[in-house]
């Protein structure tokens, strides 16, 4: 079905991530695509399909489980980590110049990396990379939906650590001290030390699904949650952070507030991680930012 999409819309090439829009190494079962596409359910893993070949790529912690797992599935296992091995871009750029991609599952770093490949072998510039974001939507019938948990804050005074209205003020000076007018943060685990927040959407990870975003005047925090029927408990807590000043919004309101800058009087600079960001959220930026307001580093 896939191949008959790409045939259809003149895709060389689709590539298929085994992570989800936070670069998480664990994803929940929403996006566990690499899983409900070949079988393989190694946590670290990405597929390239084309017309004639379907590849699996992972490292050696994986080989024997995926030799066992695509057995008689007509995907080819990659090995990654060994010498030698060819990496996902630059199989790319000898096999295909049209190549779609999940942009929520893909991060900014891994498409740039695709496109400086391809650009190699087509120095004319007859490549393109096409976002197409939950592309096997379509064909996953009973897809699970995106988690909501309850919410927990973490009480400093018996666990130690600090205040999440602490690290917010730090934050802010090295953003006064980098020029920077506001923090896009992707990362789950960033996001809960941040926070002093937990949550279970992943299993076994004490992570809450969300993005956070920060400037010298709010705090926004973007999850899936209601505070209509909300867990009691979940309710507390975020009567807490808001008492701290954490403005709590829905999920996908987070590609609203990176792309409407249509009250700002003054440019504004942004930074964010291009491991974690994912690549559809990033288009969003780069159309509301000219791209010398776009600061890319390491967390």
């Amino acid at each position: 079905a896939l191949r008959q999409m790409m045939a259809s819309k003149g895709w060389d090439a689709v590539v298929v991530s085994g992570s989800d829009p936070h670069a998480s190494e664990y994803p929940s079962p929403r996006w566990k695509q690499v899983e409900w596409l070949t079988g393989f359910t190694g946590e670290a893993g990405d597929v390239v399909i084309t017309l004639d070949h379907a590849g699996l790529w992972t490292d050696s912690r994986y080989f024997i489980q995926a030799v066992t797992q695509l057995e008689g599935t007509g995907v080819e296992l990659h090995k990654t980590r060994v010498p030698g091995a060819v990496l996902i871009p630059e199989w790319l750029s000898k096999n295909a110049s049209t190549v779609a991609v999940d942009g929520l599952c893909q991060s900014m770093g891994a498409v740039q990396e695709i496109e400086e490949a391809l650009a190699q072998t087509h120095p004319d510039g007859c490549f393109r990379v096409v976002d197409i974001p939950d592309m096997l939507e379509v064909f996953w019938n009973d897809r699970p939906q995106i988690p909501a948990t309850p919410i927990a804050t973490m009480d400093v005074e018996c666990f130690g650590g600090i205040p999440r209205a602490e690290k917010i003020s730090w934050i802010r000076k090295w953003m006064l001290l980098h020029g920077i007018d506001r923090v896009l943060l992707s990362s789950l685990d960033e996001i809960a030390w941040m926070l002093n927040v937990r949550g279970s959407d992943i299993e076994y990870n004490p992570l809450v699904i969300s993005y956070l975003l920060i400037s010298q005047d709010y705090v926004k925090w973007f999850v899936r949650k209601s505070m209509v029927d909300m867990d009691p408990d979940t309710e507390d807590s975020f009567n807490e952070l808001v008492a701290d000043g954490v403005d709590i919004e829905d999920y996908e309101a987070v590609f609203f507030a990176l792309s409407d800058f249509s009250g700002e009087t003054t440019r504004v600079r942004l930074f964010a991680d291009p491991s974690t960001l994912n690549y559809h959220l990033y288009t969003y930026i780069k159309n509301s930012y000219p791209s010398e307001l776009l600061v890319c580093g390491t967390s």
